[in-house]
């Protein structure tokens, strides 16, 4: 049977999104802990969201959000809640952080959409912290069906296409994000719209402002940090203002291209600073967060060496020293491998694809955005810390470049769209699915 390209490419979507739903369902029947990054925090937020309210700074966190972290607290962890059947008579000061959530300081919108899909889920019958990690696997399944759309909007072949969306998939940190309350979620999808975005302004010629600065504050008022995946695209519109040929365009362009950059860093400016006028206002005078330089130093402190040197932690995109951010219960030797094997991969891809494809716009594009997106990372996320309160992080953690995974994977895909090469990476792909679910078993 031979299907229309564009029929097959939909199919192959849908197939790649059921691959993600299919591990996300694994995971949850394995019934995992309360995630250690602080995802009692995010189930708060989402509890809250969905009755239309929003946590501000310095609130404690509602009482059935209690609950679900003492009930489903992870064994041996430094950070121990009280024991399931006396979280009640605990005063919330005296829990672990003052039971703060401390995380009310992120934009909304992940959590609106997030709640509103758990209290659908739990017309079904799933609890609260099951329909909110439901929410974060719809938006990850959905990442991953517009990466392989992405990819096809750079012409490359479809078995390389879905090759990489299944790599992707299977990365720890993308599939981490499956299966817990967390805005990370919003990570795999940020990263695939810009891979999209890409595409439509070097393969489309289409320089338009509206729909990229629709999707950019989409990214923005859902998780901040994830706007570095549509910042690393930028890096070639900038260099194609300055010159055009390098990317493919003509001189008559940088004025669209320029607008394009303008209405770019704009929309950031405007969404960022807008959120954080809003919730600053509600912030308690005096208030200092719970979790105040746990990871953090003064930036005094930091050599300029160390502070340098902390810009390139990023680089890799997944966590070998955290355990990739799974719960206990779904992580054990074969992810554990497998995890290495995609450190290595995204670490050293994006580079042998810059200086492979410097030959081609296609090549220099997607080898710019994935050999520069954790730099970019690195860069915001000290210079927000720098400027909001005099710190830096030590070492930032690899999760925070999820919306980069997305543009390090393309620039590889572009290199492997070659015969042999198809091959391996499809082989690659399927043997990290497989580590995935096999992750469980032997936990």
């Amino acid at each position: 049977m031979t299907f229309h390209p564009r029929v097959r490419d939909a199919l192959l979507a849908c197939l790649l999104m059921l691959l993600c739903l299919g591990w996300a369902a694994w995971a949850f029947a394995h019934n995992p802990s309360i995630n250690p990054v602080g995802e009692w925090t995010y189930l708060d937020y989402s509890l809250k969201a969905s009755s239309g309210t929003v946590p501000a700074p310095g609130d404690v966190m509602a009482p059935q959000a209690r609950q679900a972290w003492a009930c489903h607290a992870p064994a041996g962890t430094a950070i121990t809640p009280p024991p399931c059947d006396a979280w009640d008579q605990v005063a919330p000061a005296d829990w672990p952080y003052r039971a703060e959530n401390y995380n009310a300081f992120h934009p909304p919108l992940y959590f609106l959409v997030d709640g509103a899909i758990a209290r659908l889920a739990g017309l079904a019958g799933l609890s609260f912290l099951t329909g909110a990690r439901l929410g974060s696997a719809v938006l990850v399944a959905a990442g991953v069906g517009l990466f392989y759309a992405a990819l096809r909007a750079w012409r490359l072949s479809p078995v390389v296409s879905f090759a990489a969306a299944l790599f992707f998939l299977a990365v720890p940190s993308v599939a981490a994000s499956a299966t817990m309350v967390h805005n990370d979620a919003v990570g795999p999808l940020a990263g695939a719209a810009a891979a999209w975005l890409s595409a439509r302004i070097v393969v489309g010629k289409k320089t338009g402002w509206v729909l990229p600065a629709l999707i950019t504050a989409a990214i923005c008022l859902s998780r901040v940090i994830s706007i570095t995946g549509i910042l690393a695209i930028l890096v070639p519109v900038t260099l194609a203002i300055c010159w055009p040929g390098l990317v493919g365009f003509g001189r008559a362009q940088r004025r669209h291209l320029a607008v394009l950059l303008g209405t770019q860093v704009l929309t950031v400016a405007a969404c960022y600073l807008g959120w954080d006028a809003i919730q600053g206002a509600r912030t308690p005078e005096g208030y200092v967060p719970a979790i105040n330089a746990i990871s953090t130093s003064p930036v005094s402190e930091a050599s300029t060496g160390r502070l340098l040197l902390s810009l390139l932690n990023p680089y890799g995109l997944t966590n070998p020293a955290a355990k990739y951010h799974f719960s206990p219960e779904l992580i054990s030797a074969p992810t554990q491998i497998w995890g290495t094997v995609a450190y290595v991969v995204l670490l050293v891809g994006p580079l042998l694809a810059l200086v492979a494809g410097l030959r081609s716009v296609r090549g220099r594009v997607l080898g710019l955005s994935g050999a520069t997106g954790p730099l970019i990372v690195g860069v915001v996320v000290q210079a927000r810390e720098i400027i909001n309160g005099g710190l830096y992080f030590r070492s930032i953690p690899r999760r925070y470049g999820i919306a980069n995974v997305a543009g390090a994977l393309a620039a590889i895909a572009h290199l492997a769209d070659r015969p042999i090469w198809r091959g391996v990476l499809m082989g690659a792909g399927a043997l990290g699915y497989l580590c995935l679910l096999a992750g469980p078993v032997w936990a």
